[in-house]
């Protein structure tokens, strides 16, 4: 069996201020999991804990990484200050979804990248986002707009059509101005906005800005999902 890595994100439960932080939690949104596991791969879920031994043993049994979506990156990671609109982070998750994305980069191990794990993947390249998009209220609350999709991109392979509709949910975008090193635009929306990145040779490191994991269109869904574990059977090494 497969196993992915998948981060998560420290929810703060404040219900009651006299019990501190007990009632904390490590968490993931569900469709995450359960689309690994539909695929009959077994998630492994890793929290936001600020000790790299530790997670590279995460990353060293692992055969692919999944990134999920969540909370803005801070800008200091691609060296600009803070928007007015840019809304900040929970306890380290920055530093520690930044250390896995390094580590799973050097692995070679596949990579899908959702949302903030597909910024993620252009930051830790060297690229940089835009911190608040201009027509934000036509990107959040799940919207389905349509997207124009490139020709020889793996992202044309998964559609097969140059426009498809994605859903959207998100105030946050790749700067087409600052690609990451070894990327390359594989779909935008109709205003510009960057839909999606992929690197430039055959390795499977795809970060789509919409939500891929919830998609109404089940088809695409598979189709994702589909490819990025081929590429995890073909890169997974034999056990003996």
């Amino acid at each position: 069996m497969k196993t992915i890595a998948v981060n998560m994100f420290y929810q703060k439960d404040r219900s009651k201020e006299h019990l501190g932080d007990i009632r904390d939690s490590y968490c993931v949104c569900h469709h995450y999991v359960d689309r690994i596991v539909e695929y009959g791969a077994l998630p492994l879920l890793i929290p936001t804990i600020c000790d790299e031994a530790v997670l590279q043993k995460y990353v060293d049994q692992v055969d692919g990484f999944l990134f999920i979506g969540g909370e803005d990156l801070p800008p200091a990671l691609y060296n600009e200050e803070p928007h007015p609109e840019s809304q900040g982070h929970k306890r380290s998750r920055p530093e520690v979804d930044a250390f896995l994305m390094k580590q799973a980069l050097k692995s070679h191990k596949p990579i899908l990248g959702i949302c903030t794990g597909a910024q993620l993947l252009n930051v830790v390249q060297g690229g940089k986002l835009i911190q608040h998009v201009e027509n934000a209220d036509k990107h959040v609350d799940e919207q389905y707009h349509d997207a124009i999709i490139p020709e020889g991109t793996l992202m044309r392979k998964l559609t097969g059509n140059r426009e498809f509709v994605i859903n959207s949910a998100h105030h946050q975008a790749v700067d087409p101005h600052n690609i990451g090193e070894g990327l390359r635009v594989s779909a935008y929306a109709w205003d510009g906005t960057i839909e999606a990145i992929e690197r430039t040779d055959n390795a499977f490191w795809l970060g789509l800005q919409f939500h891929i994991e919830r998609h109404q269109n089940k088809d695409f869904r598979d189709n994702v999902f589909q490819q990025f574990f081929q590429a995890v059977d073909r890169c997974a090494k034999p056990v003996y």
